[in-house]
């Protein structure tokens, strides 16, 4: 039986192996490398020739297949970064076979573009003179691998302009071909300007509180949630006039924003403060007491020279978000060289909390969650105040049985004078009965200690208990099981875990009793209704009692979570 021409082939290749083998088993200890290159052209004949059936000759080539199998690897090696007007850069390229003259292509990145000025990436021809084979119309390039050279540079000569472009990045990328294999692809260098370095930012403030400082509010959170600030209508300097028209502020003064802007001073820059619209609803002073001259914003704007502190007062009762740049620009060339904005939101909500038994307000430490849920609704971009329990002798000036005193004073001049229409509470232990006396009063609508009641619209669209207790009296051990009146969404969480510190029922938190949502329905425990005005959750599995509750952090994320889901900012 004969050979088809594929049998054929499989023999001679076959062949071809074990002769391979053969010498790699008696050479192993030899000197020289013994390559399956060498070994392929020692025993394989340059072309073999077979006849088909029909008489047809057929050709395999087995020199065509050695090119393509063992093509030579070429990749970057190493990368030298370049400084304007001081030293060149260039981008090292190897390969593992010198023997043959090659030809390897590149490309320089889109993102170097050659026209447009793209922020951050070097030009082509702009910034640095062309690369080899590159020019104005195309960003694809070569050179050429000499005999017996495994090392090539691609050099990259920097063009000392006079721009103020900061630091910039070149990027290649190897491109594939028939005559080599790419082993490392891509590769990157940094041209560093030696202009005078350009910066600048911004640094926003959260509101002033009474127990909590302003605090800085991280980049990444002001830029989604932009900066909440208070509409400034109350009567701190007692002239009965909004705030926003009197021309200087009390001590107590609290609705101003504070603001730092910092700026890199350089030379021939200079940096502009400026409102985007005509007539801003956002002014600015050079203290928190106002006085003098508010800071330029229109008509051009102001020129910061070095960093500064202002602070931002909102002088409407609208509901606008009012956007402010600081520019850079340079002044031979007038060019724009870097812009940041800022956003300035009036606050719609208004939140008070209250820590618990011998807990102080204000105090961040790992016995004080409530406050540390405050402290990051209030970098969260919220208005959120946090107060004693009202229950300890000393904090009866809190909020007392009847839900007076400075908390609800501070609701109601929210809903009244800043526009803050949605209203929040939580609490824990009798902090959390606190809360079901405050939105009592809310719910009423009783005057605060001024004899102020609230005139404009409200809803109580949030409470949380965090294991409750009862705050009617100065005795009071037990369970806060009522729902908090008018609440538009209410979440209890508790725990039955009993210690020395609370035996039985004794300061634990609890379900509501009736066991009732505020619409009648039957409210089922640990999973949200289907109308989402709330639910309890038993906290008991965790493990945690009543003084460690509040601090447990699947707790505070619970509640976290659903405030951020009901409340407004």
């Amino acid at each position: 039986m004969g050979y088809n021409y594929h049998q054929y082939v499989m023999h001679r290749y076959v062949s071809l192996f074990l002769k391979c083998a053969t010498i790699i088993l008696f050479e192993r200890h030899a000197h020289h490398k013994i390559t399956l290159k060498k070994l392929i052209r020692k025993f394989a004949p340059v072309e073999t020739r077979h006849k088909t059936s029909s008489g047809n000759k057929r050709r395999l080539t087995l020199e065509s297949l050695e090119n393509r199998e063992l093509l030579t690897v070429v990749g970057f090696d190493s990368v030298c970064d370049a400084y304007e007007g001081s030293s060149d850069g260039y981008f090292r390229l190897h390969r593992d076979d010198a023997s043959d003259i090659l030809k390897v292509d590149f490309e320089v990145s889109n993102l170097n573009g050659t026209t447009a000025n793209y922020a951050g990436w070097a030009r082509n021809g702009v910034d640095f003179y062309y690369l080899p084979g590159t020019n104005s119309w195309s960003n694809q390039g070569y050179v050429h691998f000499l005999v017996g050279q495994q090392f090539l540079d691609i050099n990259v000569f920097v063009i000392d302009d006079m721009w103020r472009e900061g630091d910039e990045t070149l990027q290649l990328t190897l491109l594939p071909s028939a005559n080599y294999e790419i082993g490392e692809g891509t590769a990157s260098i940094t041209i560093f300007d030696n202009e005078p370095p350009v910066g600048m930012s911004f640094t926003p403030y959260t509101p002033e509180t009474k127990y909590i400082n302003p605090m800085e509010i991280p980049e990444e959170n002001w830029k989604i949630n932009e900066v909440g600030i208070r509409r400034n209508g109350d009567f701190d300097d007692g002239n009965a006039i909004p705030d926003w028209w009197s021309g200087t502020a009390s001590d107590n003064e609290n609705d101003l924003i504070r603001l730092d802007v910092s700026v890199v001073s350089t030379t021939d820059v200079e940096y502009w403060f400026r409102a985007t619209g005509a007539t801003p609803d956002v002014r600015f002073w050079n203290s928190s007491l106002k006085g003098g001259t508010p800071v330029q914003t229109i008509n051009g704007g102001t020129q910061i020279t070095t960093g500064i502190t202002i602070y931002a007062e909102y002088i409407s009762a609208g509901s606008a978000h009012v956007t402010f740049e600081l520019v850079a620009i340079d002044t031979i060339t007038s060019e724009t060289l870097l812009m940041e904005t800022i956003v300035f939101r009036p606050f719609n909500s208004i939140t008070c909390a209250f820590v618990g038994e011998f807990q102080t307000a204000g105090q961040m430490d790992a016995n004080h969650g409530i406050n540390r849920t405050v402290q990051d609704l209030l970098l969260d971009g919220y208005d959120v105040h946090v107060w004693d329990d009202g229950h300890d002798w000393w904090s009866w000036d809190q909020a007392d049985e009847w839900g007076r005193g400075p908390a609800y004073d501070t609701i109601v001049n929210a809903v009244n004078h800043h526009g803050q229409s949605k209203i929040a509470l939580f609490g824990y232990s009798h902090g959390g009965g606190t809360v079901y006396n405050v939105a009592w009063r809310i719910d009423n609508n009783y005057a605060d200690t001024k004899g102020n009641t609230m005139t404009k619209p409200y809803s109580l669209v949030f409470t949380s208990y965090v294991d409750a207790v009862t705050n009617s009296g100065f005795f009071n051990f037990f369970e806060e099981n009522r729902r908090p009146p008018g609440s538009g969404f209410h979440l209890g969480q508790y725990q039955t875990n009993q210690t020395l510190m609370n035996p039985g029922t004794w300061a634990n938190g609890g379900p509501l009793d009736d066991n009732q949502e505020a619409d009648g329905s039957a409210d089922s425990s640990e999973v949200e209704d289907t109308e989402g005005d709330g639910y309890d959750v038993d906290r008991t599995t965790l493990g945690v009692n009543h003084r460690t509750i509040d601090d447990d952090d699947e707790v505070l994320d619970l509640l976290k979570l659903k405030f951020i889901a009901k409340v407004v900012r």
